[in-house]
């Protein structure tokens, strides 16, 4: 039986990276043409045109860069953002991000190849392993803090889910927490296993759990090791997760119209 699964999970594998490859775009980049006639950053260029014109290397699947654009966003207009970016790679990743915010932005990548600083990505380049506390706790002193984390490393789920733990208590207010080819959950080679609780993605619907742990009753999940008020959303897209955290200590009922009686505290 066990031989039967690793072959099935063999030929997905393949599968899978012809897909990526017929799906992958390498064209010329124009450094340029993310700034307007101002000097100032031109919020109407798009993370997916950024990724289209990025031309030493970026692999990512093609839904990605509509993604990206729905949650970064939001934080283009933030000074002094915080981008930490876990696999380097290439590079251009980095590039990228570089370019999608404002100069102002400190944007770090890490990884374990000594040959990524050889790369010019226009970002901070660290050396250092994902699983590492004390790295990590290093990079996030260094950086003054993180506003965003993307995980575009080993895409093992044991490495992943350190890695969250580590990190998503360290992300400021309204901070992002994003995984990325979350199809390795599901890939034997990447320590995945459907429907075992050990995957990254499994891991992670348990974690909503957290979102109304206000009124749990009952035991924490002995699977869960975060007991944070502040994840306010977590977002499942096609191989990918965003987490977000927001301070969620001010919730309350609000009253409206005149419905509910004098005395009423609204829903129970």
């Amino acid at each position: 039986m066990q031989k039967i699964i690793n072959n099935y999970a063999v030929n997905q594998l393949r599968k899978l990276r012809r897909l990526i490859f017929s799906k992958s775009i390498f064209v010329h980049a124009n450094a340029n043409s993310w700034i307007n006639k101002t000097g100032k950053i031109d919020e109407s260029t798009t993370y997916s045109g950024l990724f289209s014109e990025e031309s030493e290397g970026c692999l990512k699947w093609n839904h990605f860069s509509t993604i990206y654009d729905e949650l970064l966003g939001q934080y283009r207009s933030k000074i002094n953002l915080k981008v930490l970016e876990i696999g380097v790679q290439y590079g251009g990743s980095q590039r990228i991000l570089r370019k999608y915010f404002h100069n102002s932005a400190t944007i770090t990548g890490i990884d374990i190849d000594d040959n990524c600083l050889n790369i010019d990505t226009g970002t901070n380049l660290r050396i250092g392993s994902s699983r590492d506390e004390n790295f990590l706790k290093s990079i996030v002193e260094e950086m003054g803090g993180i506003d965003i984390v993307v995980d575009d490393g080993s895409h093992r789920s044991s490495d992943q889910k350190i890695s969250f733990e580590i990190l998503f208590p360290l992300l400021s207010n309204n901070g992002l927490y994003i995984v990325e080819d979350l199809e390795h959950s599901y890939f034997w080679q990447s320590g995945g296993v459907p429907y075992l609780p050990n995957t990254f993605w499994n891991y992670a619907k348990r974690t909503t759990e957290l979102l109304n742990n206000t009124f749990r009753i009952y035991p924490k999940l002995g699977t869960l090791k975060l007991e944070h008020s502040d994840l306010f959303s977590i977002k499942f897209y096609p191989q990918l997760i965003a987490f977000q955290k927001l301070t969620r200590n001010n919730l309350f009922v609000s009253k409206v119209g005149h419905q509910y009686p004098e005395g009423s505290n609204g829903p129970q």
